[in-house]
Order: structure tokens, then C-alpha cells, then sequence
């Protein structure tokens, strides 16, 4: 396999990755991860983000073996380019978290994205309105959220966060937006829903659904303030 020339957003990886040792949802051992088995298609593409903070995850990372999903990565280092690449491009050949990816694995890449203040991306505050991307209508809107508790989190911890609805609650508050053939937004770890947004509530690009926050994030739990960001993702 030729290994594209990545250096850059390699480099931004590992700073990104070592900044983020003080914050104590990292998982440890892991690597960053740039991207999910497709590295012709990251290569290719003229927005690339950096994931960190909760991702890794215990998934990606499992305590008893931490590098089954990842095997090459288990001596990589910062410096060794190639090796890193080739550890992330075998992801779907060596042991991947069916569970969570389902079905559209091949369209991992570039789907989802990460906004944390001052480490990738752009500056997100608690608050900021976080926006429509298109026309659609909503299917999810979670007025009556509750917060994680201490105590919950270790219930989870406890099953080895394999509960059916473990994923869901890390994502904290949330929003649905249905665009139509297939395709649905999230919006996750918000503050608070716009009034006005509900189940059913058709919205357009620019209409506000929420505003940023920490909800559902177990850094918050330890440190409040220090997890604020939007997770989005686009689901086909």
C-alpha cells in the first residue's frame, strides 16, 4: 500500500492527542484517530478533522486489549508516519465496533465531526447557537433530558458501557433532524433546545435548534466547563 504524504494533519494529530492528556475522559493506551480505514479517501478530501477527547474511546480502545482494532498502532509513535497510516487503514480488516458503525462503515470518513475549543477546528463557547444545516423536520428534540450522574456512569462502567442505550447517553442532550432520503443530522451534547423546536417541527438552513454545552460527556462529571463542544453527525 502507498502511504500518502500526511505529515501535516498527522503532526496536528499527535499535538492535538498529547494536549488532550489532561483531560480525564482520554483513554489511555490509544492513538488519535484521523480517520477509519480509508486513507485514499481522507487523503482526498478538502476538510479533515481531528478527533479527540472522548475519541478514542473505550470501544475503539477496549482496557483488556487495547490495541485488538488497531494491532500495528500498538508501538506507533508520533514520528513514525507510515506505520500509523497503515495502523489506520487496516481498521475494517482487523476488529471493528460493529456495533456502533452498523452498516455504513464505508462512509465513515468525513461523516461525523468534533469542535473543542482551541484544539481543532474553530472557537465553540457555552451557548453558541448551534444551527440547522438544511430543510428537514425534526424526529428527536430531548426537552425532558436528564443529566448523567456519577452514579449512572458507573453503572455503565460496571457492563462494560455494552448497555443498549450506553452510546445514546454519552451523547447527552440531543436533536434529530430527518432531511429526507436517508439522511439524518445530530446534534448532541447540547445546553438547551431552541424554543420552539420539537418532534415534528419542520426547519430550515440557519434556524436554530440549540446551543452548544458538555451534556452527557464524563469529563464534565470530574471537570464542568472542560468538555464543552457540538458533536454532529451526519447519518446516510
Amino acid at each position: 500500500m502507498s502511504v500518502p504524504d500526511l505529515a501535516e494533519p498527522v503532526a496536528h494529530a499527535w499535538r492535538a492527542f498529547e494536549r488532550a492528556a489532561r483531560v480525564p475522559s482520554r483513554v489511555s493506551p490509544a492513538v488519535p484517530i484521523l480517520f477509519f480505514g480509508d486513507v485514499g479517501a481522507y487523503s482526498r478530501s478538502p476538510v479533515r478533522l481531528v478527533t479527540v477527547g472522548l475519541n478514542p474511546s473505550l470501544e475503539e480502545f477496549p482496557r483488556r486489549r487495547p490495541f485488538e482494532r488497531f494491532p500495528l498502532a500498538s508501538t506507533v509513535t508520533a514520528t513514525d508516519q507510515d506505520r500509523y497510516i497503515r495502523a489506520l487503514s487496516a481498521y475494517f480488516r482487523s476488529n471493528p465496533y460493529h456495533s456502533w458503525f452498523r452498516n455504513f462503515e464505508p462512509l465513515l470518513t468525513g461523516a461525523s465531526s468534533n469542535f473543542y475549543p482551541g484544539w481543532a477546528c474553530t472557537e465553540i463557547a457555552l451557548g453558541t447557537p448551534v444551527l440547522a444545516i438544511g430543510e428537514g423536520r425534526v424526529i428527536r428534540a430531548d426537552w425532558d433530558y436528564k443529566d448523567l450522574t456519577v452514579e449512572l456512569y458507573w453503572e455503565m462502567e460496571a457492563r462494560g458501557f455494552a448497555g443498549p442505550d450506553d452510546l445514546d447517553t454519552f451523547r447527552g442532550r440531543q436533536v434529530w433532524v430527518d432531511h429526507g432520503g436517508g439522511i439524518v443530522a445530530r446534534y448532541a451534547h447540547l445546553n438547551g433546545i431552541a424554543e420552539g423546536i420539537a418532534e415534528g417541527t419542520s426547519v430550515v438552513a440557519g434556524d436554530v435548534l440549540g446551543y452548544i454545552g458538555e451534556s452527557g460527556t464524563p469529563g464534565a462529571l470530574r471537570q464542568p466547563g472542560s468538555e464543552i463542544h457540538l458533536h454532529f453527525e451526519l447519518r446516510v
